[in-house]
């Protein structure tokens, strides 16, 4: 709940209203959630984010429906423009169900190159 509310607070402070809007989103979806699921792949992103690269964990958060997940690994990964980025805020769900199989992206998409060494 201390990760809900800071969410909700933070997010009144963000100057980029997109960005504003996905930190106060995923806090409402937080909220909506069974709290045991929640703290499952919150204890599951902490946990692969030291594992894996942030592609990887962008790419395991879109599959599993995480879109949020996916946006704040997607923002430490080098691969990525911040124009892409902002493009990915407009709909960050219809994004994340589209993101295609390893080595196969291509444009907004190309980040999921590297994760087989792709082209």
């Amino acid at each position: 709940m201390s990760s809900i509310s800071a969410g909700l607070v933070l997010s009144e402070y963000i100057d980029d209203p997109d960005e504003a809007g996905i930190v106060a989103e995923f806090a409402y979806r937080m909220l909506e959630d069974d709290p045991e699921i929640t703290r499952e792949w919150t204890e599951w992103y902490i946990a692969e984010q030291n594992r894996v690269s942030p592609e990887a964990l962008a790419w395991m958060a879109a599959k599993g429906g995480r879109h949020f997940l996916m946006y704040s690994a997607l923002t430490e990964s080098g691969y990525i423009s911040e124009m892409t980025l902002s493009e990915i805020l407009t709909d960050p769900e219809l994004y994340a169900r589209s993101v295609p199989d390893c080595g196969r992206g291509a444009g907004a998409y190309s980040w999921v190159n590297t994760l087989d060494g792709g082209s």
